[in-house]
């Protein structure tokens, strides 16, 4: 998924790395056989009409992010050194 992963929890890194991209900080709900799970995420253009994503503020995403103890992985530019939107929360 990462031809070169980086990982951080710097505010400033994410949210430079998110609007670049013309990004936004998400709570998407997840429906899975155990009930309705809600997931922190990134939402990039053309997923904005989805019903089950919730549009958060920098700042509910932050509280949310540390609450949860993450980390933010990315990958800058893809093998084809075009902007990236590869990412993932662990």
């Amino acid at each position: 998924m990462f031809a070169q992963g980086k990982i951080t929890t710097d505010r400033n890194v994410i949210k430079m790395w998110v609007n670049a991209r013309g990004g936004w900080p998400a709570i998407i709900r997840k429906f899975t056989s155990a009930g309705v799970e809600m997931a922190l995420s990134i939402v990039f253009p053309g997923s904005e009409t989805d019903e089950t994503i919730h549009r958060l503020t920098w700042e509910e995403f932050f509280e949310k992010f540390e609450q949860q103890h993450l980390v933010f992985i990315y990958e800058d530019k893809d093998n084809y050194h075009q902007l990236s939107l590869s990412f993932a929360f662990v």
